[in-house]
């Protein structure tokens, strides 16, 4: 006959009431005692625990991590005469413990992650070469001067001197443009200056070296004392004319001219308005 060991079994009668200290604790319930540390109120197991098998170096250990518990959570733990409570509760407690543990882990390990990946990210991006633009846009100048002129020769001799305060060069426009006051002086084939024309803006085709000035053109004559008045000017290099389709104001010593349009030398002593619209003559 195999022989077993078992635990004395529980009356199913009424237990008994617990048994209280001096000043109000209770110290035993259903003849099981029960022990607290200070105000600590951790509860020791005795040896009188419902498991007899349990060694009492057992006991210590798990006394002692309830203890070590309880400090780190920082909570009194309320007296009950239920062991089984306490151990639900530090079993949640843990549970608890774990989870956050695990949560605060992998938070941790995702930035980690992110850190990284933005760290491989700004490598990039110091490691791309620049790029740069070697073909230039019709709006970007490929040479630029202030206050600087340009000559006009024909076989040697000089033709025009054009001055600007601003001097753009555009390759692929094939175009220079002046801007910030221009002043053009036109020689004859003597080399004897002819004629001044000023204006605000102008333009310079670099193919035919021909002249477009434009905003409040005047041209004054050196010989004649002739004026000339229009918002756009054009002057070819070939033939040594200047014409225009806008409307100009003409005043010669002895007469005054407006009209739409109008062709003349660049000295101004042969010119001609295409649509005269007001003449005055005979002015002394």
């Amino acid at each position: 006959m195999n022989r077993h060991f078992a635990s004395k079994p529980r009356s199913r009668g009424k237990l008994p009431p617990p048994i209280y200290d001096s000043v109000g604790k209770a110290v035993a319930f259903n003849n099981e005692p029960r022990f607290y540390r200070g105000e600590c109120r951790t509860p020791i197991l005795s040896g009188r625990t419902s498991n007899r098998r349990m060694s009492k170096y057992f006991q210590l250990i798990r006394n002692s991590i309830f203890s070590i518990r309880h400090s780190i959570f920082k909570k009194k733990t309320k007296p009950t005469l239920h062991y089984h409570r306490q151990r639900r509760w530090f079993s949640k407690l843990n549970k608890i413990h774990h989870s956050a543990l695990g949560a605060h882990c992998s938070l941790l390990i995702t930035l980690s992650f992110l850190l990284l990946a933005l760290s491989f990210l700004s490598c990039e991006e110091k490691i791309k070469p620049a790029v740069t633009n070697t073909n230039y846009g019709q709006n970007v100048p490929v040479q630029e001067s202030w206050n600087s002129r340009i000559t006009f020769t024909q076989e040697g001799r000089l033709v025009a001197v054009v001055k600007s305060g601003h001097i753009a060069v555009y390759e692929d426009k094939r175009e220079t443009i002046l801007s910030e006051g221009v002043r053009v002086e036109f020689y004859n084939d003597t080399g004897e200056r002819t004629s001044v024309l000023t204006s605000e803006k102008g333009k310079v085709f670099d193919a035919t070296r021909d002249l477009e000035a434009t905003e409040n053109v005047v041209i004054v004559s050196d010989s004649s004392q002739t004026t000339l008045r229009t918002q756009k000017l054009s002057w070819t290099n070939s033939t040594k004319k200047i014409h225009s389709n806008e409307y100009v104001e003409i005043d010669a010593p002895n007469e005054k001219i407006r009209g739409l349009g109008f062709e003349s030398d660049q000295n101004l002593q042969n010119y001609k308005i295409f649509r005269v619209t007001g003449q005055v003559e005979n002015i002394k």
